[in-house]
């Protein structure tokens, strides 16, 4: 199910400006994350949200040092509710800025700042690492939308795919997009731009199917999305096998949750609470209806630090702790854990548009659920290798209490 999250500034999660390094780590404050951070190499890159004007800030992630800042503008996809975030490669990092009715795809050098290109294209959602090279959804509202390939370090076109839809998963080797209007997905090879598989869910939800509208996420060899089967109906889930495309089950009415970890397969249903599925199959391994998708800003769901244990609320808003062998359901424990929350952000398209919300990233930071406020970590061992980044002997995540925090790894 897609989570009708209520936009609201719930928590500043803070991204990186200019303090001192420190050998053993750092911590930056005076700027707010409103994108997940991306790393490679000793670079990270991160979307700063502190001002309605967003800009992106590159980081040398030994140092925690901004070496350079660009502007940003959010995202159209879905109508407004995303930020998005850089797309960052050995050789560039790109960026894009709104211009009037136009937007620019800029491909900067990661160390020095130096623009490398820029491209005009009428309508885009953010750009983002397809294989080898950074894709665009380029007029995505027009007759000529596109799906474009570029390289990262030169801005040439590698390939071009009529038909712009939007991006539903992009790994290392696969790429699934949707179709805005109809519920059809599409694989992509990410190379040559060649079509390998398409899917149309009808068959499988019925003819008043309605487009897919959540990303989707690999378990264990099955391509997970959610898809609805009519308007009126709740959110399913579907699982496809992302080689052929072809479909391996439908779950109907449980929606995708906020996954608690990336092994972990949930759904959930405003109405009959939580499931956890077998990914190949798509049957429940247990469920419990001590549980309620979360409607508001704020924290979504969680995990316990030693993984054991997902956390949520029930319908009155108590919290729980729910084991994710059997789903027993318990009182959640005081202390460390890890929870991702909701953000929102005031933004604008370019300089002279007036500012609208959009959702900012829904990362993992450290949280005591059972108390309701952040929790202090001080050592990398206690974050889990799904959470945050590792980069130069440094594990660098955003930390609840307001700053992109590195620690010796």
């Amino acid at each position: 199910m897609r989570l009708r999250i209520l936009l609201a500034t719930a928590l500043l999660l803070a991204a990186a400006c200019g303090n001192e390094p420190a050998e053993e780590g750092w911590s930056t404050a005076g700027v707010q994350a409103a994108s997940s951070p991306v790393g490679l190499g000793n670079t990270v890159a991160v979307v700063d949200g502190s001002s309605p004007d967003l800009k992106m800030l590159v980081i040398d992630a030994a140092s925690g040092e901004v070496r350079f800042t660009r502007p940003w503008s959010p995202s159209a996809r879905y109508a407004g509710t995303g930020v998005g975030r850089p797309a960052l490669f050995d050789g560039g990092v790109v960026s894009m800025r709104g211009e009037g009715f136009q937007t620019l795809l800029i491909g900067s050098h990661p160390t020095t700042g130096k623009e490398l290109w820029k491209t005009e294209v009428s309508e885009t959602f953010g750009p983002f690492v397809c294989g080898e090279l950074v894709c665009s959804e380029d007029n995505w509202s027009l007759e000529l939308a596109t799906l474009v390939a570029r390289d990262p370090a030169t801005g040439e076109t590698r390939w071009t795919l009529p038909g712009s839809q939007t991006n539903l998963y992009a790994g290392t080797d696969l790429l699934v997009e949707q179709d805005l209007n109809e519920p059809v997905l599409r694989s992509v090879d990410t190379a040559t731009g060649q079509e390998r598989w398409r899917t149309d869910l009808r068959p499988v939800l019925g003819p008043e199917a309605t487009p897919v509208v959540a990303e989707a996420q690999l378990f264990d060899g099955t391509l997970v999305v959610e898809a609805n089967s009519n308007r009126n109906a709740p959110n399913g889930t579907v699982g496809l096998d992302p080689v052929s495309g072809s479909v391996k089950w439908n779950h109907p009415n449980f929606g995708l949750c906020p996954q608690p970890t990336p092994e972990v397969l949930v759904v959930c249903s405003s109405e009959s609470g939580l499931q956890r599925l077998d990914p190949s199959s798509g049957e429940p391994l247990w469920s419990t209806e001590q549980f309620r998708p979360p409607d508001a800003a704020g924290p979504l769901i969680g995990v316990t630090a030693d993984l054991s244990h997902l956390l949520g609320s029930t319908k009155e808003g108590k919290p729980v702790a729910i084991n994710l062998d059997n789903g027993e359901v318990s009182e959640p424990e005081g202390g460390l854990s890890f929870v991702r929350f909701s953000i929102a952000r005031q933004a604008k398209r370019n300089p002279n548009a007036p500012a609208g919300q959009y959702l900012g990233p829904q990362d993992m930071v450290p949280w005591d659920f059972k108390a309701g406020r952040p929790a202090p970590v001080t050592d990398a061992g206690n974050i889990p290798d799904f959470v945050g980044l590792t980069l130069q002997s440094r594990r660098i995540f955003l930390d609840a209490g307001g700053n992109l925090r590195a620690l010796p790894a």
